[in-house]
């Protein structure tokens, strides 16, 4: 730890981007896994928190240790007193103080939902090795580590008290005894409404959006063994990860939950924005706040109305304070359908904030909130709090163009009505600095002033050439205009270099590492390989992301087919890339823009490489029934119907699945889980029977956003190897990867 606090605390103030020499090491995929970055790892993602005393700013950050294949999360303190001196660090940074390490070698985050707990200790989800996620209580001051919960399966969520604590955690799936005995004693089963993979695929919980869950409490006061005081309180229930926040009273004798309605009332159907025949069958997204009485072990819904989250209103968090007279004030909850409160049309369509009275199980008043409160359909609430001593609540929002204001809502006057304030931020606030070509650092503004970076995250990196990222801007055939990211070869070649699109977004005020930064704190690890692909004398060239809810849905893959055409072609009259040498990468939903490419302009990319995405074909369309509510919808939008009667045409015209036999590029397809791997196989096995070149790669325990080191380095060498073999007709003589190579020079043969 010591050490990890040398290297955090080096003397210097920025990274600063300077032109590197011609003897300088390329950067690798390797260099970029072992790079620390600022983790959100705070309650409610939040970048860092600070001690109730203010006396110390407690910030996380990653590395992936690839010698151990393994993330390893760091806690970290800053003195305020040192970080408020600004200017006056003089020759050296800030002192940080590494207080805990937690390492995970799974998909999950080795540190969530931290908080202080009081100005002496820190409470976190936080994985050790290949042990389950548990809640750690830390010391600040003497670094002690205590385990608090001892649960079979990972933790989910949790909220403490001095007294109290209760967890979410994960309930075991049947092993493969218990599914066959059950099997046995049940020799057939109804399969109407349960997705392919629950039978084909099953698996554990770990990592799965939609989980079975119970409630535990464990009583922090008895100074009984911590195994007598972990106690279920709540039967087993199946909900979504996004839906397991837990809050707890300040006298730690009351919690309030979040659960699933499963047999909503049909009056809730009047509801703007939900169906009454998905009210009929019940649906994971429809929740309720429910509120459970710790010793007597009692629970009960808090209103007879839903959360705005049931209903698309995720512009508003879900939050619960407590106020000090005894009631409660709910945040993003939708109001009754005879509250008194408001009108009946209001409270249709608005989520809400709410004070209810606990002891008379009733609302008492209601500030409902539209489009209208939340700056435009693309604002965002992102953070509430309740400031006790003013009994206040402070609100930020984020406007579609980023700009973030604040409010208050004062709760002791009688009428509740936001009022525009100053910042929320006053004193100290940290942020992450960074640029296109500058890597993320840690920065404090001290009441309002300019950014002071106070770490030096990654000093290895200064002696690496890494290229210069620039902003790029084009427009297609229809005059619509684009923005990406460009990035060239350090090293200028004889003739224009091949070149990359990476698709699925362009953060142009983040650091450009490996793939669209819009996606994640630190770009996406999933095929995506940016500066390795430079490295390699390949250009690249980031796309951002099709206005998705301005585009009929229909129309997005011809619309990406224009950007990229129109994009390729500027860059080749610029003369900066060799437009015969195209490659292109799809993540996830943009998967279905680059295979409708590959089968509708076959000529123009000379490789492709799709990463766990969508095909939107015949089979996808099968497999994944009951999968989600979107799938059919999905399907329906797309082609006009089924893949049957009048709608058939359209998707034998337009299905990417269905026009295989135009496809001239050669396709490297990854499947991150086994569920992926169904959805990839019509692709790769129509490709296969047509005798195209395709290679189908699965990881089988992966994520979405590959997080592993091992998979990381797998896909991204994948992506740098298979690009400079098709585009450049280059080949790494690394032993290890002789078959691969065997591989592709068959594939090759038959093109």
């Amino acid at each position: 730890m010591e050490t990890t606090s040398r290297v955090i605390a080096l003397i210097v103030f920025a990274w600063v981007c300077l032109p590197f020499s011609a003897e300088a090491d390329p950067f690798t995929i390797e260099h970029g896994i072992s790079m620390r970055w600022p983790v959100r790892a705070f309650d409610g993602r939040r970048l860092y928190e600070a001690s109730p005393d203010n006396k110390f700013v407690a910030v996380v950050t990653r590395r992936g240790d690839i010698a151990r294949d393994a993330n390893v999360f760091e806690l970290i303190l800053f003195s305020v007193d040192a970080l408020q001196k600004g200017d006056g660090w003089k020759n050296h940074l800030p002192d940080a103080q590494v207080v805990a390490s937690f390492e995970s070698t799974s998909n999950l985050d080795a540190i969530t939902s931290a908080r202080w707990i009081d100005s002496e200790s820190i409470a976190l989800i936080g994985q050790r090795a290949d042990s389950a996620s548990q809640v750690y209580l830390i010391s600040v001051r003497t670094k002690a580590v205590k385990q608090l919960t001892h649960a079979r399966e990972e933790v989910l969520s949790f909220a403490m008290h001095r007294s109290a604590l209760v967890y979410n955690a994960l309930e075991s799936r049947q092993s493969e005894t218990e599914r066959r005995a059950s099997r046995e004693s049940n020799l057939w089963s109804v399969v109407n409404g349960v997705p392919l993979t629950e039978f084909m695929l099953p698996q554990s919980e770990t990592g799965r959006a939609v989980v079975s869950f119970s409630t535990w409490f464990v009583d922090l006061s008895k100074a009984s063994g911590v195994a007598n005081r972990e106690q279920r309180i709540s039967a087993v229930a199946k909900g979504r990860r996004l839906n397991m926040k837990i809050w707890l009273s300040p006298t730690g004798r009351e919690a309030v939950v979040l659960r699933v309605v499963k047999s909503p009332p049909t009056a809730w159907g009047e509801y703007v924005g939900y169906s009454r025949s998905s009210l009929a069958l019940g649906d994971l997204n429809l929740m309720q706040f429910v509120n459970i009485d710790l010793d007597r072990r009692e629970s009960r819904a808090l209103l007879d109305a839903p959360t705005g989250t049931s209903f698309g209103h995720y512009w508003i968090p879900l939050e619960v304070f407590w106020r000090n007279r005894g009631t409660i004030v709910l945040t993003g909850q939708m109001l009754p359908l005879d509250s008194d409160s408001v009108r009946p049309e209001q409270a249709k369509l608005s989520a809400a904030i709410v004070e209810f009275d606990d002891r008379a199980h009733r609302p008492l008043r209601a500030l409902p909130l539209t489009a209208d409160d939340r700056g435009g359909p693309r604002g965002r609430f992102e953070t509430i709090v309740h400031d006790a001593s003013l009994d206040q609540l402070r609100l930020e929002r984020r406007d579609s163009d980023g700009k973030i204001s604040s409010f208050s809502l004062d709760l002791q006057r009688e009428a509740l009505r936001l009022q525009p304030t100053p910042s929320l931020r006053p004193g100290i606030d940290i942020v992450v600095s960074e640029s296109l070509n500058s890597p993320p650092e840690y920065a404090v503004r001290v009441d309002g002033s300019t950014e002071q970076v106070f770490t030096d995250l990654n000093p290895q990196l200064r002696s690496l050439d890494m290229g210069v990222a620039e902003p790029f801007a084009w427009k297609d055939r229809e005059n619509r205009g684009w923005k990406g990211i460009l990035l060239m070869p350090p090293v200028k070649g004889a003739s224009p270099p091949p070149l990359v699109i990476q698709t699925h977004g362009a953060g142009l005020n983040r650091f450009f590492m490996n793939g669209p930064t819009s996606l994640g704190d630190d770009g996406v690890f999933s095929a995506y390989a940016a500066r390795p692909l430079a490295a390699a004398g390949i250009g690249v060239l980031q796309m951002e992301d099709i206005p998705v809810p301005r585009v009929n849905l229909a129309q997005e893959p011809q619309m990406a087919l224009e950007a990229y055409r129109a994009a390729i072609r500027e860059l080749s009259q610029l003369g900066r890339i060799d437009a015969t040498r195209v490659g292109i990468i799809g993540f996830s939903r943009t998967c279905w823009h680059v295979r409708y490419a590959l089968t509708h302009a076959p000529s123009l990319f000379a490789a492709a490489i799709v990463s766990d995405g969508l095909s939107m074909g015949y089979f996808e369309h099968l497999v994944t029934l009951d999968l989600s509510d979107d799938w059919g919808p999905y399907s329906y939008d797309v082609y006009g119907g089924g893949p049957y009667g009048a709608a058939a045409d359209a998707w034998r015209r337009e299905a990417p699945t269905f026009n295989l036999d135009k496809v001239a590029a050669p396709l490297r397809i990854e499947a991150n889980s086994y569920p992926s791997l169904l959805g990839e196989w019509e692709m790769y096995a129509g490709m296969r029977w047509l005798h195209k070149p395709v290679e189908l790669i699965l990881y089988p325990t992966g994520a979405h956003q590959l997080k592993k080191v091992r998979e990381r380095i797998a896909s991204q060498s994948g992506t740098v190897d298979w690009f400079a073999f098709w585009l450049s007709g280059v080949e790494d003589n690394t032993p290890a990867k002789s078959a691969q190579y065997e591989r592709w020079r068959a594939l090759k043969a038959q093109h």
